[in-house]
């Protein structure tokens, strides 16, 4: 989250305020905030293996 909220610090501002959560800008909140939040990662998969 770190990295979107770098390159999006607005959009990331909308996030956490829709998600309802508290989050101080900090590595601790950051630390807490994912911990209280259900997240999942995606990776993109080259099919051709090109």
């Amino acid at each position: 989250m770190r990295d979107y909220e770098e390159r999006h610090p607005k959009t990331a501002a909308h996030l956490y305020k829709a998600m309802h959560v508290t989050y101080d800008g900090t590595e601790a909140g950051r630390i807490a905030m994912m911990a209280e939040l259900p997240m999942a990662a995606f990776t993109l998969v080259d099919r051709d293996g090109s």
